[in-house]
């Protein structure tokens, strides 16, 4: 028969009584394992006194206990005293102020949730509401926003039917994520490329109006996210343009080419916030995003995009920067409404 030699569990820190629970449920695993459980309990004492530390700390506890002789040697009597010893040091209001404060973090499953929620529900002495203290917690913390409606809104709500919502919510947002398309999205390039788009002319209503080029793409995109407009799935408080300031509503979250709101300023010329390509050239340079870059000592406007996934330029700027080769660019070019874009190359250079 194979033998297993077991270790005793590491020192415990005197200075945390808080972890006095994790490390006996240790220490028995390892008196269980290893076959200590059925020695003399008077051994099992000393090895327990043993293992807590070498630095007579354990041994003066030991010694403060008012025990008769007999009840020294009894297991079950030695380990009561601990647990008063070490649990009556722990600050509860510490302890609770921990639980009210947990959430469920950014990919943490919501199994793993729920077991945290109970270790530390395990040093608050909740009694009789411990299950109800979790519940609560469980709707207050969980990530997803539409799952802790519909909990509330179940007047009969227990603890069970909690951990199932959560977990109902958790598997139907993974299979939409397989069945939409945008679990496991490559990243698409961020290399500086030049593109050919094609454009046309807009036909002014006024006569005090000049034509106006506007560059012309696909239909907006359907799918992908409807602040940023990335095709990478992220939850909203990943977002790039989470702090981002729209320039046509003035409010923040989102960019200005995926605001919903419709802008009453400026005339046929101002940019179509729709049109545009994310990190693309723009003439008006008095745009508060727009700014003067030098490539090859040429001045060529350019949006300074927070969300921009790839840096383009148009031919025809290119074509004014002198002693600029194309090299051949392997990755695609995607713009709105996920439509491949004619790329011509790529090259790098100081700005």
């Amino acid at each position: 028969m194979a033998s297993f030699q077991f270790t005793n569990p590491d020192k415990l820190d005197f200075s945390k009584p808080e972890n006095w629970e994790k490390w006996f449920q240790r220490f028995e695993r390892f008196r269980q394992a290893s076959g200590l459980a059925e020695k003399d309990e008077a051994i099992q004492i000393s090895n327990l006194i043993y293992s807590m530390g070498s630095d007579h700390e354990a041994d003066d506890i030991f010694t403060s206990f008012s025990l008769t002789e007999a009840n020294r040697k009894k297991w079950k009597n030695m380990v009561e005293k601990f647990n008063e010893y070490f649990i009556s040091k722990r600050n509860i209001i510490f302890e609770r102020s921990k639980f009210n404060l947990r959430r469920q973090e950014e990919e943490q499953t919501v199994d793993s949730f729920v077991t945290a929620l109970h270790v530390l529900a395990d040093h608050c002495n909740f009694g009789a509401l411990h299950d109800e203290m979790i519940r609560d917690r469980i709707v207050v913390g969980v990530r997803d926003h539409k799952v802790s409606e519909k909990m509330q809104l179940d007047a009969k709500l227990t603890l069970e039917k909690a951990v199932v919502y959560a977990r109902q919510g958790e598997a139907v947002r993974r299979q939409q994520a397989i069945v939409r398309g945008t679990e496991n999205i490559s990243q698409e390039t961020t290399e500086n490329t030049v593109i050919r788009v094609k454009q046309k002319y807009v036909r002014p209503k006024t006569k005090n109006q000049t034509y106006a080029k506007q560059q012309h793409f696909p239909a907006k995109r359907t799918t992908g996210c409807k602040r940023c407009g990335s095709f990478k799935s992220h939850g909203r408080d990943k977002c790039p343009a989470r702090d981002a300031k729209c320039f046509k509503c003035e409010k923040t979250g989102h960019l200005a080419k995926f605001c919903l709101t419709k802008s009453t300023l400026g005339n046929i010329n101002s940019r179509n916030e729709d049109q545009d390509f994310p990190g693309a050239v723009n003439k008006e340079k008095s745009h508060p995003w727009i700014t003067n870059i030098k490539i090859k000592n040429v001045d060529i406007p350019f949006k300074i995009d927070t969300g921009a996934d790839v840096t383009v330029i148009s031919e025809r700027e290119h074509q004014k920067i002198n002693n600029v080769k194309l090299s051949k660019s392997t990755k695609n070019v995607h713009g709105p409404g996920n439509s491949k874009l004619c790329v011509l190359g790529k090259f790098h250079c100081e700005i």
